[in-house]
């Protein structure tokens, strides 16, 4: 079994390649793409923000598994990973990570994400009612400013793969759920990546000083 941070950074590689086949110019295109970036152990952020506030600064967490970077577009998308444990239950729950990815709009990225991955061995109608419960926690019960993706994680000659998935529910007051599509790889330039959310947050004092510490940090990082 991989561990998560294992899986978060294959997950970053093949949204690097999916990069590499759509050229820097493609409208699709993801910009710098960044794994496990801890603002909160960066001395520079730390210097930066003490230049504002003084001696206390705000806190800076959760730390983001990737980070999307496209000029002074950024992007920050939280993973949660499944695994079947005994008696055939999954190791997590569904709003797993809800939490986490409401945190990081405090950063004053412009669009936050919430990606679920289910290892391969997870049945579809069991990655369907846990996938389908969060999108409908997430975006029709609470309207979250999030965009949430339940994906496939599988492995095919060696090489692992992640399927994004798609649930298709006839009544979200009922939760009748019709059924569930198994999308294109991620790494598939002709798989159309839609940010429906926008953070509301962006005018925020406290979350515009955080923005441009961050923009002036991450213009320093490379992949």
């Amino acid at each position: 079994m991989l561990r998560e941070d294992r899986i978060v950074r294959l997950l970053a590689e093949k949204l690097r390649v999916r990069n590499k086949r759509l050229g820097e110019r493609h409208e699709q295109h993801l910009g710098q793409v960044l794994t496990r970036v801890t603002p909160a152990k960066s001395s520079k952020v730390y210097a930066l923000l003490k230049e504002i506030y003084g001696g206390l600064s705000p806190p800076l967490q959760p730390d983001i598994d990737i980070l999307l970077r496209k000029n002074d577009d950024i992007r920050a998308v939280e993973v949660k990973v499944f695994h079947l444990e005994a008696g055939n239950r999954l190791s997590r729950s569904y709003y797993e990570g809800i939490d986490q990815a409401l945190a990081l709009l405090m950063f004053g990225f412009n669009k936050v994400a919430l990606w679920h991955i289910f290892d391969k061995d997870i049945e579809l109608e069991k990655l369907a009612r846990y996938g389908s419960s969060a999108q409908l926690f997430i975006r029709e019960q609470l309207r979250l400013p999030l965009d949430f993706t339940a994906m496939y994680l599988t492995k095919e000659n060696g090489d692992y793969d992640f399927v994004p998935t798609q649930p298709r529910i006839s009544d979200f007051r009922t939760m009748e759920l019709v059924e569930t599509r198994v999308l294109k790889k991620i790494d598939d330039p002709s798989f159309p990546f839609v940010w429906k959310s926008t953070n509301p947050l962006l005018t925020y004092p406290l979350v515009t000083n955080i923005r441009k510490v961050m923009l002036e940090w991450l213009s320093t990082r490379r992949e």
